[in-house]
């Protein structure tokens, strides 16, 4: 795992993961009301509908959606509440298991369940530390305003393999 300063939107990476919760609205969306899961719906329309299927249907853990380049990383059961440090490790496992997959060299993920998730860095980064190889690059410092989504990628949806029905 290396720890950069950096957007999370616009580093280089060949996936970035949103951080997530298991609440799946009436609607079917997802609920992705704050934090980088926000700039998610703004930057890609609908993928809260998408997550929200994908919840469903397998629960509330990691999905690849290979076509906008990113990885749903859930860090919270409910919304309304702090994000668990069981949870975390369980995604970042799940995570590693997607990477593999799909041999994606690149992963860029915010400090998850850190801000809005109410957790400590401290606390997190030894979880994450010996999970995530040097390929996950933890961004640690907001970019610029006004950066671009990542380049489109060829439709893909899918949960780690040994979770698909």
């Amino acid at each position: 795992m290396l720890e950069l300063p950096g957007d999370l939107w616009t580093i280089e990476a060949d996936a970035r993961c949103v951080t997530t919760n298991g609440v799946v609205r009436p609607s079917g969306a997802l609920v992705m009301g704050a934090g980088n899961a926000r700039q998610a719906i703004q930057r890609y329309p609908g993928i809260d509908k998408r997550l929200g299927r994908l919840v469903r249907a397998y629960g509330n853990r990691p999905y690849y959606l290979a076509d906008l380049g990113i990885i749903s990383f859930p860090t919270k059961h409910d919304w309304h509440n702090d994000s668990d440090l069981e949870l975390i490790q369980i995604s970042a496992l799940h995570l590693v298991e997607l990477a593999d997959e799909h041999k994606l060299a690149r992963v860029a993920l915010p400090r998850p369940g850190c801000g809005l998730g109410g957790l400590e860095w401290a606390d997190v980064r030894p979880v994450l530390a010996v999970i995530l190889d040097d390929r996950f690059l933890v961004v640690h410092k907001d970019g610029p305003a006004g950066s671009q989504p990542a380049p489109a990628r060829p439709h893909e949806e899918s949960a780690p393999k040994h979770l698909r029905k």
